[in-house]
């Protein structure tokens, strides 16, 4: 059974086991793909509960929007 993801180490686990699972064959089962969202879904509320990324400076988001443009 999968739960919650409550460490960093629980985390890292969760990614490599999604690493390979993704990455192990071309197809997957009902089940495996099943388990492939699932693990994606405890990643992603992993990341936004724990992982802050710095907020840009105004200059860094005038250029990334600069560079979009081209």
């Amino acid at each position: 059974m999968i739960e919650a993801l409550k460490n960093p180490k629980e985390y890292k686990a969760a990614q490599n086991q999604l690493y390979k699972l993704v990455f192990s064959k071309e197809t997957h089962s009902e089940k495996e793909a099943e388990e492939i969202e699932l693990l994606k879904s405890l990643i992603d509320t992993y990341q936004k509960d724990h992982i802050q990324l710095p907020s840009p400076t105004l200059l860094e988001a005038i250029q990334f929007r600069m560079d979009q443009k081209i």
